[in-house]
């Protein structure tokens, strides 16, 4: 501005004091600036703009995997994606402590209800049934309502459990009982 003696941008494009980017750049930026301020004068339609996505909002642990919360929000993957296109691999990233995941509107409750299960499932442990044991004195003896105990293993309340071999159990434990989900918490 010193050198051309001018403040007016005009003026000093007309010297060699601006770069190309910045005598090209000035004239379109303002005449953006002057198409939206009245689009019809200019030949354009005024655009109706669709309101603000709704999402319902949750945080789950890092490093979490995507087709874990897609299958506790009963939806499915492709859709979470669409939803939080910021996540690029499988998971949650590993660096924050909670991680804010997009989903549908409605999907929250059923999302925290069917998480916090699989969280249950997650740090359940195995209990070797032995003889004379019920599902009264397994649930009094980890502290959990008969309640749950029955409803995260498949059970009603008054099944009979009896200790037997369990193919799931590893070769040196062969003679393992019946293994049973016992939840902590909630």
């Amino acid at each position: 501005m010193r050198k051309a003696k001018s403040q007016d941008f005009w003026e000093i494009s007309r010297h060699k004091y601006l770069k190309k980017e910045t005598k090209e750049y000035v004239p379109m930026f303002l005449a953006a600036v002057a198409i939206a301020q009245d689009p019809q004068k200019y030949g354009f339609q005024v655009v109706e703009f669709p309101g603000p996505f709704n999402y319902d909002k949750v945080k789950v642990p890092a490093s979490t995997h995507l087709k874990r919360i897609a299958n506790a929000a009963e939806m499915d993957l492709s859709e979470l994606r669409a939803l939080n296109p910021s996540l690029r691999r499988d998971k949650t990233p590993p660096d924050s402590a909670l991680f804010e995941i997009n989903l549908p509107p409605g999907k929250k409750e059923v999302f925290e209800k069917n998480f916090r299960t699989q969280a249950a499932l997650k740090s359940a442990k195995t209990h070797r049934v032995r003889p004379g044991e019920n599902l009264s004195r397994i649930a009094k003896k980890y502290r959990v309502s008969l309640r749950n105990l029955c409803s995260l293993n498949g059970l009603s309340h008054n099944a009979i459990v009896r200790p037997r071999p369990c193919s799931s159990a590893p070769t040196f434990l062969r003679c393992l009982m019946l293994l049973l989900i016992i939840s902590f918490g909630k």
